[in-house]
């Protein structure tokens, strides 16, 4: 019981850490949005991870961090009535001394009326690289979280509603990895990865974590939590870990940890049943072309004309 209760405790303290370092960080961000009401949104997708590493049992001796989000930032109306907003922002952090890497990545999408197909993609990268001498232990802990929403109004109905007749869908995807790496023959000896998705409406949800022997995760302070199904769906994981392996021989390691987190959400016509195929050739091909050649504006909307 007093371990639980330690575990407990020292969650809260990690959580209110990582709040402190998200202020700090002050993370970039990219938006891109074609006039949208929070209030009446029909479709709804966020995706959002943070990392942290703690507590080394010795300091790196190069780090480096990576970010990219700005260029996978799209909102596409359809029709000139369409309203959404899709968001991306990512930071990362690593310091040498004394040795602390952080890392945040997030999405989301939001859309209102209209139909409109909208995507945002982001990626957190941090590096450092040990120089451990021979008979040492190499430790640190490590702390994350994953959390994906989804909602939609409209789903694909026998007889769709005739003040909405658009077929929604949202989509939430994370994944959060990292991985131990010998530099002198560039093996993976140790890694860990965290992994979720909601598919609303569909049946592709999941979220869930693997993990080499010498990644230790502490079951009392690790939590994952999922309401699947239904129109509205979420997804969170809470990981609290340490690594803590021995070494005989000096050793290079190359610490690396990539998080990435999408979303995408749409608003298309709701097929004819006559006109199936045809309507659903033309869906594929309007999407495609706003894929390739719309790119992000800010506050203005955005068309696809044939």
């Amino acid at each position: 019981m007093d371990k639980i209760k330690n575990s407990n405790f020292f969650e809260v303290k990690t959580m209110q850490f990582l709040k402190k370092v998200l202020l700090f960080c002050a993370p970039c961000l990219a938006i891109s949005m074609v006039t949208v009401s929070p209030s009446k949104a029909a479709t709804l997708a966020n995706s959002e991870g943070n990392f942290l590493f703690t507590n080394f049992s010795q300091n790196p001796s190069t780090v480096s961090t990576n970010i990219d989000f700005d260029a996978n930032v799209n909102a596409i109306g359809i029709f000139e009535d369409a309203k959404l907003s899709t968001e991306a922002n990512a930071d990362a952090v690593f310091v040498i001394d004394p040795a602390l890497g952080y890392n945040v990545s997030s999405t989301s999408a939001l859309g209102e009326v209209g139909a409109y197909i909208g995507t945002a993609e982001s990626e957190a990268t941090i590096r450092g690289v040990f120089d451990i001498t021979a008979d040492t232990n190499f430790k640190f802990d490590f702390f994350g979280d994953l959390t994906l929403d989804t909602s939609i109004d409209y789903p694909l109905v026998d007889n769709p509603s005739v003040d909405n007749p658009y077929v929604e869908n949202a989509r939430a995807n994370g994944n959060i990895f990292f991985t131990l790496v010998d530099v002198s023959n560039n093996q993976t000896i140790d890694y860990f990865s965290l992994v979720g998705n909601l598919t609303t409406a569909g049946d592709n949800d999941f979220i869930g974590y693997d993990n080499s022997e010498y990644v230790l995760i502490d079951p009392y302070a690790t939590s994952t939590d999922y309401d699947f199904g239904e129109n509205q769906e979420y997804a969170e994981a809470y990981i609290v870990g340490s690594y803590d392996r021995y070494f005989a021989n000096n050793t290079t390691l190359a610490l690396v940890e990539v998080k990435r987190n999408k979303v995408e959400i749409s608003a298309v016509p709701e097929p004819e049943p006559s006109a199936n195929p045809a309507l659903l050739i033309a869906t594929l091909t309007l999407f495609s072309c706003g894929a390739l050649m719309v790119k992000p504006k800010l506050n203005k909307p955005s068309q696809c004309i044939e």
